[in-house]
């Protein structure tokens, strides 16, 4: 039996009221308890669809939907964990390898022509800059990516939690380290500024693919029932 799109609301609409709002983890229960209630009322075509979505829910025992929250928040992290790895794999061991080095060629020959800067602390407000810059397009990225669900997203959060991090690690540690350098070697910090500035940048791009794939990846989970 073929649920409508008023039964699928029914069951949405029932696990939103036990607290699940985030849209792929909605959508996970929401694919689960589908089925589920699709062979409950095959099996008896008088029964409710407000009943067998309670007796599907029971059946989860005494943690409800939780259990299945849980294991979608392990493999997720696992399945994330690993195309983040693919990505940074391929920026390092395949053609676009070339990327990367083109980004580091280009700041050591930007570092080259400018610096040393005369003050270290110009280190900082650069680092510091690059950062922020960072952070705000990925963030506009992710602002329009989740526009068109106008609904929480697990993925997307976990990514702006990564956004915070990328301009607190880049934006402020890679310019205190190489004001630090600066103070006691003033070779090292062109070579640091080549480095750290493409460590920058790379994360970004690659980040940005990141929340390419994740938004493929719900967005799939999102048309299945909209």
């Amino acid at each position: 039996m073929k649920l409508n799109r008023d039964q699928i609301e029914q069951i949405k609409k029932f696990i939103h009221s036990r607290g699940f709002t985030h849209i792929e983890i909605e959508m996970e229960i929401l694919d689960h308890v589908a089925s589920a209630v699709e062979a409950k009322m095959e099996k008896n075509p008088n029964k409710s669809i407000s009943k067998a979505i309670h007796e599907v829910h029971s059946g989860f025992g005494v943690m409800g939907f939780s259990v299945m929250e849980d294991e979608f928040r392990k493999s997720f992290s696992k399945l994330s964990r690993d195309k983040l790895l693919s990505i940074i794999f391929d920026y390092i061991a395949s053609v676009k390898a070339l990327r990367t080095l083109a980004i580091l060629l280009f700041f050591y020959l930007i570092g080259d022509t400018i610096l040393p800067f005369e003050n270290g602390t110009y280190y900082k407000t650069y680092f510091y800059l690059l950062g922020m810059i960072e952070a705000i397009i990925l963030l506009l990225a992710l602002y329009s990516g989740t526009k068109k669900w106008r609904k929480k997203s697990f993925v997307f959060s976990v990514y702006g939690m990564y956004t915070a991090f990328s301009f607190t690690l880049f934006g402020q540690g890679f310019g205190i380290l190489t004001d630090l350098f600066y103070q006691t070697n003033r070779l090292i910090p062109g070579l640091l500024f080549a480095m750290f500035s493409t460590i920058t940048v790379l994360y970004a791009i690659i980040f940005y693919e990141m929340m390419q794939w994740g938004y493929r990846w719900t967005n799939e989970r999102y048309l299945k029932y909209a």
